[in-house]
């Protein structure tokens, strides 16, 4: 997903009264041009000392609209790169399967042989090659 949001080291120092850094905000806000609403929080969160947590903040609110747009985080690990067109296949199966609109992310894990391992909340779909094995030796040990 790349870069986690973070508050600007300005904010972040001590040296600074809370005043101060809402002015900075302030005239840092004539250029971006921030909504009403995300300039008061981000002054609120710099007033009450708390712009440190601004990325846990940024965190929640992605995964409440996500949510509300019916999108749902899917950790797909593959023993193997994926080109794009095999990424955007898989996710196109995953999204079925899950019966909602999916955001990957991927991670690449030699160790799981081949296939993949999927995990959507709390539920993991195993269909690695060490997955398999491991049930292939629970049922033998059953057995």
């Amino acid at each position: 997903m790349g870069r986690e949001p973070g508050a600007p080291r300005v904010f972040r120092e001590s040296g600074r009264s809370a005043v101060q850094k809402v002015e900075i905000l302030d005239k840092l806000n004539a250029k971006l041009k921030l909504k009403k609403e995300l300039r008061n929080l981000i002054a609120v969160m710099i007033s009450n000392d708390r712009i440190g947590q601004i990325g846990e903040v940024a965190q929640a609110y992605r995964r409440l609209l996500q949510e509300q747009m019916g999108i749902r985080p899917a950790e797909i690990v593959t023993a193997r790169e994926l080109d794009t067109k095999e990424r955007a296949e898989l996710v196109a199966e995953i999204a079925k399967l899950a019966g909602s609109k999916i955001e990957a992310s991927f991670t690449l894990d030699k160790s799981i042989l081949g296939g993949t391992v999927v995990r959507i909340g709390s539920t993991v779909y195993d269909g690695s090659v060490r997955g398999r094995l491991e049930r292939l030796k629970e049922a033998l040990i059953a057995g």
